[in-house]
């Protein structure tokens, strides 16, 4: 018959390096192809400890590169330099650094640095396009709602290109939970016609959120069949709520 036996150990844990993370790094608005860099110094609290070649581990899609140099003395101090970049908009990615320790009394548990990408999220706009009619002899106004998958929006950060002369916005937080902001876009006659004066090529207006990929809406004139929808990826399409409101709320329907 075997008894469980019971057992502790005591004794002083002590910290080789100053300088890695406690926790994982957690990056967010990650635009794919474009690289985010982090830079790190790591100085040895023991005489004569060293870090070694780091091994890199990196999910399906994600690239992570690395530059390290270090001084000549007895506690050496590192200057770490990475690169991370997502190639696909995948929800979550990761990656990670792990050094091997050596120059210390005994053997020294592995130093890991990780690292936890999110990439920008799709700041959705309804309707992706407005129509104008280039014979108006009063200003046009449409409205746009725009709302996001993942966080509640601020009429405040919402940001966009130079707009040309002749188009002003205007925007209010909207919807049963505020998660969306309504924009309602004004255009003078004299600007109407300068935005429908090339129908082969629409003018697009840009808007920009925090941590989300930049959107465009398309101006063209009254009577054009929009396009078809985008497809939405799986990923971005179970991370809905099924009871939020809002995604099923035209901008109409917000304003009331």
């Amino acid at each position: 018959q075997v008894r469980a036996v019971g057992l502790s150990l005591t004794g002083i844990t002590s910290t080789l390096f100053s300088g890695f993370p406690d926790d994982t790094l957690v990056i967010t608005g990650v635009e794919p192809g474009r690289a985010v860099t982090n830079q790190f110094t790591l100085t040895a609290l023991t005489t004569n400890a060293t870090l070694g070649i780091p091994a890199v581990e990196c999910a399906d899609g994600v690239t992570l590169t690395y530059s390290l140099t270090t001084n000549r003395s007895d506690k050496t101090v590192y200057s770490l330099t990475t690169v991370l970049s997502a190639k696909a908009p995948l929800p979550r990615q990761s990656a990670s650094l792990t050094f091997p320790v050596a120059g210390t009394a005994s053997a020294a548990n592995p130093m890991v640095i990780r690292f936890r990408l999110l990439t920008a999220d799709a700041l959705l706009t309804i309707p992706n396009q407005i129509t104008l009619d280039p014979k108006a002899k009063q200003d046009q106004t449409v409205r746009l709602l725009l709302r996001s998958r993942t966080e509640s929006l601020e009429a405040e950060h919402l940001t966009w290109a130079p707009l040309p002369e002749g188009v002003t916005f205007a925007c209010s937080k909207v919807g049963r939970r505020k998660l969306s902001i309504a924009v309602s876009v004004t255009v003078t006659p004299q600007a109407a016609a300068a935005l429908l004066k090339d129908e082969q090529n629409p003018h697009l207006l840009h808007f920009r959120y925090p941590k989300h990929k930049e959107t465009t809406v398309s101006v063209v004139k009254i009577g054009t069949v929009p396009p078809a929808p985008t497809r939405v990826p799986l990923t971005q399409r179970l991370s809905a709520s099924a009871d939020d409101d809002d995604a099923r709320e035209t901008p109409e329907q917000a304003n009331e």
